[in-house]
């Protein structure tokens, strides 16, 4: 991660909330458990907090989580666009931490279980409740 925030990272910003907004009604249907769907965004979400840090993963997390849910459902549940946000606040920082973008195959295992290990709690918190 670099420590200057530049016209990349303005750019990624943009690109990556562009996507995140797109991908918003592409769903992966999980036959098990009723009512509920795989997001591919989420993956766009995670690639562009690792490779460009945190404060670019929690703008698209924001921002394209808002626009998503304003564009496709017409109202936007703000108890789903703040955990986009705090997850690619999370990842950015963790894959900072980790220097992920080096390739070390350890951070990259570690770095999959916090992708599965936080996706499986929103997951569930929501599921339940």
């Amino acid at each position: 991660m670099d420590k200057k925030f530049g016209i990349k990272h303005v750019v990624a910003m943009g690109i990556g909330t562009a996507l995140f907004v797109v991908l918003t009604n592409v769903q992966i249907p999980v036959g098990f458990i009723p009512n509920t769907a795989l997001q591919t965004r989420a993956a766009v979400l995670a690639f562009f907090s690792a490779i460009f840090g945190p404060v670019v993963g929690g703008a698209i997390g924001l921002i394209g989580h808002a626009l998503g849910d304003a564009v496709f459902y017409g109202s936007v549940w703000w108890s789903w666009v703040f955990p986009d946000a705090v997850f690619g606040i999370i990842v950015g920082l963790f894959a900072a931490k980790y220097k992920v973008k080096e390739g070390s195959s350890a951070c990259s295992i570690s770095y999959r279980l916090l992708q599965t290990h936080w996706h499986g709690f929103w997951l569930l918190r929501f599921w339940t409740s």
